[in-house]
């Protein structure tokens, strides 16, 4: 569950909206709660748009970003 849960919308402007949402929460100094939001928009993109999509790939990105701030980067290394 994240933030945006319960709001009805298009799967890639949802996925939009978290990666949004997430950088700022991450630039705020909360990248613990980014990361959820993160993981929900590359699932997303993923099925919607394939691991390919340069879509999906800023939500990876994003997702590292996010854990890396996190201060996991073994997480992110991966990613």
């Amino acid at each position: 569950a994240d933030e945006l849960d319960g709001l009805d919308g298009d799967p890639a402007v949802m996925a939009g909206l978290r990666d949004r949402l997430g950088k700022s929460l991450v630039n705020l100094g909360f990248a613990a709660r980014a990361v959820p939001l993160f993981e929900r928009a590359l699932a997303d993109r993923t099925a919607a748009l394939g691991p390919d999509h340069p879509d999906t790939l800023r939500s990876q990105n994003n997702l590292a970003w996010g854990h890396l701030n996190g201060g996991r980067p073994e997480a992110a290394v991966p990613l």
